[in-house]
């Protein structure tokens, strides 16, 4: 498909379609196998917790809590099963940490 059919066929969806193009790129590159599909958001949710370090060093000034801010992400349940849903779940928390 093309990535206009991608943003039609997705319009009804209720996120944005900026998670099926980027899934749509990253199948192109490397496959449509179930753990590359999976991949891309455990891409994103790895790249959550150094983020979420970020975050909460900057509003701190602290180590401490930029450690147990990325810790507590890594080990939360929530987060370690949206980083493995082929949804945008994933992605929203990454954007979300890098727009602060």
């Amino acid at each position: 498909m093309s990535p206009g059919e991608i943003v039609s066929r997705t319009a009804a969806d209720i996120p944005p379609p900026l998670s099926y193009l980027l899934l749509h790129a990253w199948i192109q590159l490397f496959g449509d196998d179930e753990p590359v599909v999976r991949s891309l958001s455990v891409l994103f949710g790895v790249l959550a917790v150094p983020l979420i370090y970020g975050v909460a060093w900057q509003l701190l000034r602290r180590r401490l809590a930029g450690l147990l801010a990325a810790l507590l992400l890594a080990v939360s349940p929530l987060h370690i099963w949206y980083g493995q849903e082929t949804r945008m779940y994933a992605l929203l928390t990454f954007l979300c940490l890098l727009s602060s």
